[in-house]
């Protein structure tokens, strides 16, 4: 049902207010400036909240980026210890971007806009006596991920949790590729530590699959660990640092076998065993 009030201002001016009302749902309510928009509202508005499109659209409408930061802030982030003030910082970058818009104008253009500055933007010399002559310094691609994904998850949390959007524009924004983690390489004393750790382990078959396991091959050991198989035996044949570590790469032997019938019969149980001697070795070995 719906109905069309005639209002007329101080100045003379003229408009009319339309209300829809449709059980079940809020009075939804627009002002239009001629009577002709007025009595095609009603058809729209009712086609649209009968498939739940008019209110998400709405809140998009009703609440700006700025708010939907400062609601995140307040509720979300402090969960969030950890990496609490790290995202408000940037959270705040964006918002001093993007605050202003309604959600509905945040679009996927916006946000890619906002990130092509991100990079062009110099930072702040943190330097207690900065020199003029020093080149400006520039956010790199792993920061530009960070940014993006606490953009990412305000959003996404606006999308599951408050309906104020129907869909996350991050998703459709390109993020810089980041660069190949650190490699580190093993002295011939952290190679020999390691390998001796895992010799003397109480899981007897530990330093077997360590030298001979090629299925670990590429199998990083965190923060002070080999490539399981690279050197092997043959570490005295290979260059210094023939084992390598990958810092963004902190996985261990999980589910090993320790080969033959033995090791098929194990299975998961072996897997976890090896993985805790494994963990074991690396901590000894420092």
């Amino acid at each position: 049902m719906a109905t069309i009030e005639k209002r007329t201002a101080e100045d003379g001016t003229t408009s009319y207010r339309v209300k829809v009302r449709i059980k079940g749902h809020p009075v939804a309510t627009a002002t239009c400036p001629r009577l002709t928009d007025a009595r095609r509202l009603p058809s729209q508005t009712e086609a649209a909240i009968r498939e739940w499109r008019y209110f998400k659209t709405l809140e998009a409408q009703k609440y700006t980026f700025g708010d939907l930061v400062d609601r995140y802030i307040r509720d979300v982030l402090p969960a969030k210890p950890k990496s609490q003030a790290k995202q408000t910082a940037q959270l705040t970058w964006w918002k001093a971007e993007l605050g202003a818009y309604a959600l509905a104008d945040v679009t996927p253009a916006l946000i890619a806009e906002a990130r092509d500055k991100l990079q062009r933007e110099p930072i702040p010399n943190r330097k207690k006596k900065p020199d003029p002559n020093d080149p400006p310094r520039y956010r790199d691609n792993a920061t530009i991920v960070r940014y993006l994904a606490a953009l990412s998850h305000a959003l996404s949390i606006a999308v599951k949790e408050w309906g104020w959007i129907e869909d996350n524009p991050v998703r459709k924004v390109s993020k810089p590729k980041e660069p190949r983690g650190r490699v580190r390489l093993l002295s011939d004393d952290e190679r020999e530590r390691l390998l001796a750790a895992c010799k003397t382990s109480s899981t007897t078959w530990l330093y077997p699959v360590v030298v001979l396991g090629p299925e670990y091959r590429d199998a990083g050991a965190g923060d002070h660990g080999a490539d399981l198989g690279a050197g092997g035996p043959q570490a005295g044949a290979h260059p210094p640092g023939a084992h390598q570590e990958r810092r963004t790469a902190h996985r261990s032997p999980r589910g090993a076998r320790p080969g033959g019938a033995e090791g098929a019969r194990q299975g998961p149980a072996a897997g976890y065993q090896l993985a805790l001697a494994w963990s074991r070795s690396r901590r000894q070995a420092r």
